[in-house]
């Protein structure tokens, strides 16, 4: 069907095999590729018009998403003539509101072992049965009985495929490959792929499916055997006996249900829980039914015909519900996108996804794309779609867009910056790098980059001495070189990466925060891809900072390689006139937190075990860091479901486990230390910095008590509580100590500091690899005798802890991470394990009066009666 010049859709992930079909067909044919858009995937409002634009004449769909986007559209797409179907069963209904639409419908049927396609039947309008075909060119298909034999028209039996398309077998997996590759019975050294799909022949030669011989179901495009998660049920404590099985709801989509006999009665959504832990979310039930026992056929074997079928109100864990609205539709595919969930529910919880503050606001900014605006606190207060909807709003006020320039007031954290005294504050830097096979066009990174710089204005600051302090000047776009673009040709030469490495290091030493340029940038061509690599001075920049520029960076590239004007989403609130609001802000309200923080600050008296080892020289030449993991599994258990059990964020459980940590390792019983946070608390309804590029960070000090008794869940209930009486998030500190309570250079500094980055994917590809040099100067000091830093890095916990080698000895810190790491996967199975879900603490009432104790004696009547 495929003619060169044809365009043909492409919306299928890259890891299901049909895409590899919706790319190189095409291709192969002289036709084009249309690559459609996540927005456009997933809103059937859109798909018309977008296929229209593209002029898509051959379209292909899994049919639930055939159902979703393309049945019941009022109008037609209008050179879409070829529709095709694959991946699971078809059904009559679907079928005929496809063709009397007008389009030609094509069933396919092939699984990956044979190469994707293996039986096409073109779909006539208005029939009660479809069939899967015939066999494409190259390829034989058998339908045998139990003996191997060929059976005539009309009697079932196994679908056996061979020819051209054939795979090999599984690889590294030769027992698997034995049972479903076997020799071909009717042709020499030939081999057929044994389906286990129970198939009929019909009289003109085309087949008809009929079912599974191993029970297997596909859900969501992946192949499951419902076998395997009952043999996960039985392994359960609270489980006597269970089975698992596959139901088709109303509209056709298939549900798994677990039926459970139980042994000791617990609740479905405990069970959900621990099965989450070892089978990946596709494969958990939906639906949990309790029932008194098996039911038995006859001659003793498990009857399915005689268990109940799941209805609506069956009680279902965490199922997934669609959105009904547009909003709740809108919001749906920002998660997605945002925690990189494949579909999420409007009723499951943000928190359970994996949610946190950084997520937070990176929401919130891709909802002002659409002119919409959603305050990141009600994300915690109201942590569904279905709950959080309600309170989105159009956006009212209009920020200005034209070009901001002149004086800026410096924030509580450049303030810091300037008050340290660094021996080269030139050198104080962030970097980034990114990589493109097919190599960069340098032409387009410098449009790209000369719009970033006019869009976002605090990348043309400057930071000039006056007689009393620093000032911030914005300079007016294309008045001056404000970041330098290096093209190296690293091609053909076998140190290249030596040889970037050294350049990237140059760089880093050579910003001018006074005169410019803060920014320096450097394309590495070589034989493997391109490399770009940007430098930007720390003042004007931040790690909430960094994804908004990249991402703006992407869409600016791909519009200028285009040819395209570049557009970008509209400014929030300027970092102007954010820290204009922010010192008014200061005035009016923060002077109240004055006495908690001289509190705080009176207590922050260094250890005696770490106050006798601090050195004289602080200079950076001195640091060493060591990097700890936690595995995968442990790491998901942490994001999404440790934080039931206290109903705790996961910076809680990181700081109670390194308190402990600190605890056996030193003997610190009250540990002092630095937090820092993302800093764009929201303070002024006014103000929305979602979207605005700068340097928010906050810092403030905070003593974390554990309790004596070392127990994990007392240390977490205590470090939840401590840290949720400070005032905005610690926000007012740094406000407060650049005016209240004295100047900057007298503050008492905690001898170590934490900070948690959030999550991160990163591509695997040549640039991950490439050392991105010092960042910061190895002459200036060090802030603090500790600094543990955290990440979530493609699924993992990173743990960097960084120290003076002149201070600690190596083995001393190895045993210490060490014990974090030991202590904080014991904190996450407590959670995981603990029997009742969501135990308050003193932080979740209003009540300040309540004591701990009061707490604990509420909770123990509770369990008498």
């Amino acid at each position: 069907h495929v003619a060169p010049g044809d365009a043909i859709l492409h919306m299928t992930n890259s890891a299901f095999d049909v895409s590899v079909e919706e790319t190189l067909i095409p291709l192969m044919s002289g036709a084009v590729v249309v690559i459609a858009e996540k927005q456009v995937v997933f809103q059937k409002e859109m798909l018309i018009d977008f296929l229209n634009e593209h002029k898509v004449r051959i379209a292909q769909f899994v049919p639930a998403t055939l159902r979703a986007l393309l049945a019941g559209q009022t109008k037609k797409a209008k050179n879409l003539e070829v529709v095709i179907c694959g991946g699971e069963k078809l059904d009559p209904q679907l079928a005929n509101q496809i063709t009397s639409q007008g389009y030609h419908l094509y069933n396919h049927y092939g699984p990956t072992e044979a190469t994707v396609d293996t039986l096409v039947w073109s779909c006539p309008p208005n029939r009660g049965l479809i069939k899967l075909g015939a066999p494409i060119d190259n390829t034989k298909v058998y339908v045998l009985d139990e003996e191997g034999n060929p059976v005539p028209s009309g009697i079932p039996g196994e679908l056996y495929i061979g020819g051209a398309g054939i795979a090999r077998g599984y690889l590294n997996r030769p027992d698997q490959t034995d049972r479903a590759f076997v020799p071909d019975p009717f042709e020499q050294n030939g081999c057929l792929y044994k389906t286990g799909d129970l198939v009929k022949w019909h009289r003109d030669q085309t087949i008809e499916y009929l079912g599974r011989l191993d029970k297997q179901v596909k859900i969501r495009g992946m192949r499951i055997e419902p076998g395997e998660i009952t043999a996960k049920l039985l392994e359960l404590d609270e489980i006597e006996n269970g089975y698992v099985m596959a139901h088709h709801d109303e509209e056709g989509q298939v549900n798994l249900c677990a039926y459970i006999v139980w042994k000791k009665e617990s609740e479905p959504q405990k069970i959900r829980r621990k099965l989450a832990q070892t089978l990946p979310e596709y494969m958990i039930p939906v639906h949990f039914m309790t029932i008194d026992e098996l039911p038995l056929t006859p001659n003793g074997k498990m009857s399915e015909q005689l268990l109940p079928i799941p209805e609506k109100e069956t009680e279902t864990v965490e199922a997934y519900v669609p959105p009904c609205t547009e909003i709740e539709k809108l919001l749906t595919d920002i998660w997605q996108e945002v925690l990189g969930i494949e579909r999420v529910s409007i009723k499951g919880s943000f928190f359970d996804y994996g949610g946190d503050s950084i997520k937070a606001i990176q929401i919130s900014s891709q909802l002002r794309k659409y002119r919409l605006k959603l305050e990141t606190k009600y994300l915690f207060t109201h942590a569904t779609i279905q709950e959080v909807a309600i309170y989105i709003e159009p956006l009212k006020k209009q920020i200005d867009q034209w070009q901001i320039s002149g004086e800026i007031l410096l924030s509580p954290i450049q303030n810091w910056f300037f008050s340290k005294n660094f021996v080269n504050p030139h050198h104080y830097n962030q970097a980034e790098t990114l990589y493109k096979a097919e190599g960069f066009d340098p032409e387009a990174v410098e449009l790209a980059l000369d719009k970033l710089i006019e869009h976002h204005d605090v990348l043309r600051a400057v930071f000039v001495k006056n007689p009393q302090q620093m000032v911030q000047i914005n300079r007016k776009a294309y008045t001056a070189d404000f970041y330098t673009l290096e093209v190296m040709n690293l091609r053909n030469k076998n140190n290249w990466r030596e040889l970037a490495e050294n350049h990237i290091d140059s760089i880093q030493g050579e910003l001018d925060i006074e005169n410019g340029p803060l920014i320096k940038a450097s394309i590495f061509q070589t034989n493997k891809g391109d490399h770009l690599v940007i430098v930007i001075h720390h003042l004007i920049i931040d790690g909430v900072s960094w994804g908004i520029l990249l991402e703006d960076l992407e869409t600016a590239y791909e519009q200028a390689v285009s040819g395209e004007k570049i557009k970008l989403p509209e400014k929030t609130t300027s970092y102007k006139e954010w820290t204009t609001e922010l010192w008014n802000y200061a005035k009016e309200e923060v002077v109240n937190e004055t006495a908690y923080w001289e509190d705080v600050e009176n207590r922050l008296v260094v250890p005696s075990s770490l106050a006798v080892r601090q050195s004289i020289n602080q200079k950076r030449w001195y640091s060493k860091q060591l990097v700890r993991q936690l595995n995968k599994e442990k790491t998901d258990l942490l994001l999404k479901q440790a934080h039931r059990a206290y109903n705790t964020e996961i910076n809680e459980i990181l700081l109670a486990a390194f308190a402990l940590a600190m605890k056996e390792q030193f003997g610190i019983e009250e540990l002092p230390l630095d937090l820092e946070g993302h800093g764009r608390e929201t303070f002024s309804e006014d103000v929305d910095v979602s979207r605005t590029i700068g340097w928010f960070t906050s810092v403030f000090p905070v003593v974390l008590e554990v309790g004596r008794e070392e127990k994990l869940g007392t240390a977490i209930k205590s470090v939840k509580d401590q840290l949720r009486r400070i005032p905005q998030k610690g926000m007012g500190y740094g406000l407060l100590y650049c005016k209240e309570l004295h100047t900057i250079e007298e503050r008492p500094s905690p001898p170590v500091s934490f900070n948690y980055l959030g999550q991160f994917e990163l591509h695997e590809n040549e640039g991950q690899s490439l050392h991105l040099g010092n960042s910061n100067s190895l002459e200036n000091e060090r802030t603090h005798m500790l600094d543990l830093n955290l990440a979530v890095i493609n699924g993992v916990l990173e743990i960097n802890l960084e120290y003076h080698e002149r201070e600690f000895d190596r083995n001393e810190i190895e045993q210490l991470l060490n014990v974090y790491t030991e202590t904080l996967e014991k904190m996450v199975d407590h959670c995981i394990d603990k029997e009742d879900d969501g135990e308050k603490t003193l932080s979740d009432f209003d009540d300040q009066r309540l004591t701990d104790e009061e707490l604990d004696h509420i909770y123990e009547l509770l369990e008498d009666m």
